[in-house]
């Protein structure tokens, strides 16, 4: 007999370890030992109905995956599960999407069976960096890993006193170690090239992009992809005579110090790296010379299962070794009378620009007969109040909280109840001007309740900082502990933010609520804008500091209904088995509507300051 309450206490643990596990292979072999877990149970209603929710979390995992850096027998077992998954009913509005991930997958795995076997035909590269990425994985059973490339960007349109570098993505904060190797390797390139070419790089922006969203980017072991990235797109966007890229299909490890010198891995660590190199599509493997013996004898192993795989391993000591390696990589030079057209060509475009400019401003002021009116333009676009020249609150919302010191006691006749918060400072450092939720059966509740039960379209905008990484709600216009009624924001599994509308229908069933959940999880600690917005059941949007996030649906209601429930914030309850859901942190700046926001005017909310 299947113990429904242990069942669903498992299911929710897997829900939350789905949600913080970094790496896109934890989350996938976590799924899979929940599936062959579940598949034991032996009823299939219990198996459809407790897969739905962690499939749905997992799908964008499974979208990223890729069969180059895994060995062929973890792939087969995550394509075999995922074609059992399509080929149910159950789940045959997410089968199109699956099938098209199995095919890719498959196609894949078939082009690195050909790498393994020696019958590749040696033309796969192109000019990107890319590295091994080893994955720290809790599964210790099976070693999986992943290909990296870097799109590094730079932008010098304005004078800085420092470079500023944005990783993308990344982690809360950035790993020390990597936040050093960045700027070691930004220091290299810069110095090679005052020294090789005579050209001084100013201080700039750039933006480190990995290509894969897997969030898990620590250490300086990419020292050596990064800093080879760096000098490329050095001598792209500075239109340097000489052009550096890649020359054959090689990946990189390493951590590189400011002088340019590879510094040895961990064993372990290039062992890792190894393996994933040796099942990936890549000829050539450049590593630290330390490193070599560690990593000739994974592949000594791994030649014992695949004898007639390729893989050349390159040690070198320092940068310089690389660039001058002009196998790995290479110079493009320039003849010197191109190199010099293409200069003049600049900047006599520049120069046109600048007449095109200049030339309308003078038009502009010649012909323009009307002063602008600052103060009407300042109403028009920041809502201001004419006569008294400060903004307007209640900007047609059906309700707005400031959530000041004066704000909730000045309407205390439409407080019901509440109990465990206190003012503290909002995201400005003004003192008394926010909410803060004790997590502790803390709430507050609304005597009036059915003018903000509206229907579709809506739109919800409130500010938090949130303290912890549990199960909570913020806001629902309909509090009811009998069934899912009305509409709730709040955060489930705990990191992902969750918008949801209920139909008044049993709690904890999909066919109560329609839900959409954002796929990369918050922040702990820090201040968020988030707006909600539904238009009708097909069409749910969430935006994060005035960014749409991308998200996936969850459950089937097709009905808006409303019980006898009160306004609440800071509470909410989805599951019989499990108590109220309380939110532990700060909310600020509350506003409810009746109808769509504009992308305009949430970028307005993001940005003002009241």
């Amino acid at each position: 007999m299947i113990d429904l309450i242990e069942l669903q206490e498992y299911h929710l643990d897997i829900l939350g370890e789905i949600a913080h596990l970094r790496s896109d292979n934890d989350k996938l072999l976590c799924f899979l030992d929940y599936f062959n877990w579940l598949n034991i149970l032996d009823d299939q209603l219990v198996i459809d109905a407790f897969l739905f929710e962690p499939l749905h979390l997992i799908i964008p995992n499974f979208q990223r995956y890729s069969a180059f850096g895994a060995k062929p027998a973890v792939t087969d077992e995550i394509l075999n599960i995922f074609r059992q998954i399509s080929s149910n009913k159950c789940f045959v509005e997410v089968s199109e999407m699956l099938n098209s991930n199995i095919l890719r997958i498959e196609k894949e795995l078939e082009e690195l069976n050909k790498y393994l076997n020696g019958l590749d035909n040696g033309d796969n590269f192109d000019t990107k960096v890319y590295f091994p990425l080893s994955e720290r994985l809790n599964n210790t059973s099976k070693k999986n890993g992943s290909i990296e490339f870097l799109n590094i960007t730079i932008n010098h349109t304005k004078k800085l006193l420092n470079n500023e570098f944005h990783v993308v993505p990344s982690l809360p904060s950035i790993d020390e170690k990597l936040k050093s190797q960045i700027e070691n390797s930004w220091i290299y390139a810069k110095h090679f090239y005052k020294n090789t070419h005579q050209f001084n790089i100013p201080n700039v922006e750039v933006l480190i992009k990995f290509n894969k969203k897997l969030g898990i980017y620590q250490g300086d072991s990419l020292g050596s992809a990064l800093t080879l990235a760096f000098i490329s797109e050095i001598s792209h966007h500075f239109n340097s005579r000489v052009k550096y890229r890649i020359n054959q299909s090689v990946l990189f490890t390493g951590a590189v110090n400011s002088k340019g010198e590879l510094i040895p891995l961990q064993k372990d660590i290039t062992q890792r790296k190894t393996i994933t190199a040796f099942y990936s599509n890549f000829h050539s493997f450049v590593i630290p010379h330390m490193d070599k013996k560690y990593a000739m004898n994974i592949l000594d192993d791994e030649n014992k299962v695949y004898p007639k795989r390729k893989l050349n391993i390159i040690s070198v000591d320092n940068i310089k070794e690389i660039l001058l390696n002009e196998d790995i990589f290479y110079q493009d030079i320039q003849k010197f009378r191109f190199y010099l057209t293409g200069r003049i060509k600049e900047s006599i475009k520049a120069f046109l620009i600048f007449i095109f400019l200049f030339i309308t401003f003078l038009f502009f002021i010649l012909f323009s007969n009307e002063e602008p009116d600052f103060i009407q333009a300042a109403v028009k676009n920041y809502r201001i109040d004419v006569e008294n020249l400060q903004p307007i609150f209640n900007d047609e919302t059906i309700l707005t909280l400031k959530f000041d010191n004066d704000d909730i006691p000045r309407d205390s006749s439409k407080i019901m109840g509440g109990k465990n918060f206190e003012y503290v400072k909002n995201r400005f450092d003004e003192k008394k001007r926010a909410v803060l939720l004790n997590g502790i059966d803390s709430y507050f509740e609304f005597a009036e309740g059915d003018k903000y039960k509206i229907n579709f379209p809506l739109s919800i905008s409130i500010w938090f900082y949130k303290t912890n990484n549990k199960t909570s709600y913020i806001f629902s216009n309909d509090f009811d502990t009998t069934g899912y009624y009305g509409i709730h924001l709040g955060f489930y599994p705990g990191d992902f933010v969750q918008l949801s509308a209920g139909n008044g229908g049993k709690i904890g069933s999909l066919d109560s609520r329609k839900s959409i959940l954002t796929q990369n999880p918050i922040k702990l600690n820090k201040w968020y804008h988030v707006v909600g917005i539904i238009k009708d059941w097909e069409n749910m949007d969430i935006y994060l500091n005035s960014h749409k996030q991308s998200t996936i649906y969850s459950g089937y209601a097709e009905s808006l209904n409303y019980s006898e429930g009160k306004v609440n914030f800071g509470r909410y309850k989805t599951s019989v088995m499990r108590p109220t859901f309380h939110y532990e942190g700060v909310i600020d700046d509350f506003r409810l509507y009746d109808r769509i926001l504009s992308e305009k005017e949430i970028n307005k909310l993001f940005h003002e300051k009241y």
